[in-house]
């Protein structure tokens, strides 16, 4: 789900995030049993070619995503890679996520996207703000 509102050269967005599919769904919670026989996928690693997995994400892992600056606004165009570690380990199951793949919630994750571009009332660099934060209980 992303909203933006344009109001003159400030653009604001919010995003719901759960590592992108978390928020969409309702998908029932397959038995214990059944997702202990899941494979488990690590960042970057390849996902099984069919079936469902549970992806895990380490707080030792380095995730990155790109950011990028482009248009034909622009002369030229500029791209960054954004580096962070989690707090601690999560595991990915469709609109699922669990601390130690046992305990496991839906909607778990949110998050907001902000974008601030310089204009008239702020002629100095603009700011790009991704937060996402660990909502408590489920």
């Amino acid at each position: 789900m992303f909203a933006v509102f344009d109001t003159g050269r400030r653009l604001t967005g919010a995003v719901l995030l759960a590592s992108v599919a978390l928020t969409t769904g309702c998908a029932s919670l397959p038995q214990p049993e059944v997702l202990n026989a899941l494979p488990v996928v690590g960042w970057e690693q390849a996902k099984p070619a069919q079936g469902d997995y549970i992806v895990h994400l380490k707080s030792t892992d380095t995730l990155s995503a790109e950011a990028r600056v482009q248009g034909n606004l622009f002369r030229q165009s500029d791209r960054q890679t954004l580096k962070v570690q989690l707090k601690h380990d999560l595991y990915l199951y469709k609109d699922w996520v669990s601390d130690d793949k046992v305990t496991w919630r839906q909607r778990a994750i949110s998050g907001q996207i902000k974008v601030d571009l310089p204009g008239y009332e702020r002629p100095s660099a603009g700011e790009i703000v991704i937060e996402m934060n660990e909502k408590s209980g489920g």
